[in-house]
């Protein structure tokens, strides 16, 4: 099987499975998570048969909900964005490793709670309560929680690598961090003292990329600077992988209480004192690139003012004890946690290596009614109070959100000639900076159909021109939308209307964009 093969399967199943990840919590919340479970009761015969069908069932959604972004990698990696050499295929053994590893965390948590319904074992009693807590609950929602990480370093590795096109590089960038934001806000939302973690991981990695990049020159300068950030990541997983068995001897075995203090005491503050040196490095780092003139002026200033806003925020949250003004917003976060619609953000990536309306048009159109139909349901199934109206609200914006990049990428990536102002990577960097993106994705629609037919004219690729009135429609129904939000009534009838409007227009411009995919001049991908 060749690599192009690889990369359409990769793809597909991608899509197919987040869209079936969104489906299955859409029922959930709708109906409840039993909806699709067996009810065993005590005078059923087949009590241990419906618990193992249970098992069954729940371990398959696990692992379709976990697949999308691994999935999405495997695909980019054998698209060839990141290259084929050494570098690369230890990125993806570890990609494949990661994969394995949370599979294996959540089957094994998935069978504690078997052996439990079947009173096998007693799970939530005594030290075996301690042990499925501490692996399955605390390290497996940690792992969970870091694993979008590796999408950002494969990101850097082509940015490095330069095999594709810019716009292409920065997808699986975009797709980390939209993933890891919502995440990290319904875990860590209301512990500030948590943010300088994310902190210092985005600015190791961002180091790193300025060494591959070569802003740093190729001198031994460089080499050494690399040489310290990779003893800090290295000192730091070496810290939490002690963390790890002494929190494991604490639980399980019950270590004296001297140790048990005085190890994690220990093993904490060198943890800290690595992600602090980032600080210093940061800063010395972006006056290198200065120095050195391999980059432009703005490379040098950004590791700069991530160190400063580093230090900053550090001092602020550990010493005054300060509230981050989002903690308050957590809770309304915890909707995006439960509806598993982080998995629709892996499709971009899946958009950009697929790169054909044959894919992008049905999705766009199972989703996008899926989610204004979940949001009609959840206002009747969810008790009528302001918490519960913005929880509503923050799933919504942050759905449309990704699915608006999803689309803006794609059709912008098909003109992308190197003569279209906006570029691909511009649509979705502006479509991440919150409330301004749904000005910025009105705009974006309004620009639309002019580029499109200043394409066709630069190309004379023989593609029929694009009408502006499915854009103008649906411009006139969202400011209608956002002015008769409050008013009863009107609000729901413009909201219909838009709906409407909103998926005749990715129908029609996909159609469009068609004529495109089969013409040399059609070259985004």
């Amino acid at each position: 099987m060749n690599d192009l093969k690889i990369v359409k399967i990769c793809g597909m199943l991608c899509i197919v499975l987040a869209v079936l990840a969104m489906l299955n919590s859409v029922i959930g919340t709708s109906f409840g998570y039993r909806f699709l479970r067996f009810d065993p009761t005590d005078e059923s015969s087949l009590i241990g048969l419906q618990h193992f069908l249970n098992f069954l069932i729940q371990v398959l959604f696990l692992i379709i909900s976990t697949l999308p972004m691994y999935l999405a990698l495997a695909g980019f990696y054998f698209y060839g964005a990141i290259g084929k050499d050494r570098w690369a295929r230890i990125l993806f053994g570890v990609l494949v490793a990661l994969a394995i590893t949370e599979i294996t965390f959540l089957v094994f948590g998935s069978i504690l709670l078997l052996l439990n319904s079947l009173e096998i074992i007693n799970l939530f009693e005594g030290k075996l309560r301690n042990f499925y807590d501490f692996w399955y609950i605390q390290k497996t929602l940690r792992f969970y929680i870091l694993t979008p990480f590796i999408s950002i370093i494969f990101g850097i590795k082509a940015l490095a690598t330069r095999k594709v096109n810019f716009s292409m590089r920065l997808v699986p960038i975009f797709a980390g961090l939209v993933y890891l934001v919502p995440t990290y806000f319904v875990h860590y939302g209301n512990r500030p003292d948590a943010v300088p973690n994310l902190l210092a991981i985005l600015i190791f990695f961002g180091l790193i990329a300025l060494y591959f990049t070569g802003a740093l020159g190729e001198g031994i300068w460089a080499k050494i600077l690399l040489g310290i950030l990779l003893f800090i990541a290295s000192v730091t997983i070496i810290v939490e992988f002690i963390s790890i068995i002494f929190d494991l001897l604490i639980q399980i075995v019950a270590v004296g209480n001297g140790l048990a203090g005085y190890v994690p005491g220990f093993v904490r503050i060198t943890g800290d004192v690595m992600a602090y040196l980032l600080i210093p490095l940061s800063i010395f780092i972006g006056v290198t690139v200065l120095i050195k003139k391999k980059s432009n002026v703005f490379v040098g200033l950004v590791p700069i003012f991530a160190g400063t806003y580093f230090l900053l925020n550090t001092l602020i949250t550990t010493f005054a004890g300060f509230d981050l003004p989002w903690s308050s917003i957590s809770k309304s976060f915890q909707f995006i946690g439960v509806l598993n619609i982080k998995q629709i953000n892996w499709c971009l990536i899946a958009v950009a290596i697929l790169g054909i309306s044959k894919w992008v048009r049905p999705f766009l159109l199972t989703v996008i009614p899926l989610n204004y139909l979940h949001v009609v349901v959840l206002f009747f199934i969810l008790p009528s109070n302001i918490e519960n109206l913005i929880s509503v609200f923050v799933y919504s914006y942050v759905f449309l959100l990704i699915v608006q990049n999803i689309f803006m990428y794609y059709i912008w990536s098909v003109i992308n000639d190197g003569k279209t102002k906006i570029k691909p990577w511009l649509a979705i960097a502006v479509g991440l900076i919150p409330m301004v993106n749904s000005l910025w994705f009105l705009f974006l629609i309004y620009k639309y159909p002019t580029a499109f037919n200043e394409f066709i004219d630069r190309n004379e690729s023989g593609t029929d021109y694009i009408s502006s009135t499915p854009f103008t429609v649906y411009l006139v129904l969202a400011v209608l939308l956002i002015i008769g939000t409050w008013i009863p009534y009107l609000n729901i009838i413009v909201g219909l209307l838009h709906l409407v409007a909103y998926i005749y227009l990715i129908a029609y411009t996909c159609k469009q964009i068609q004529g495109l995919e089969s013409s040399p001049s059609g070259n985004a991908f």
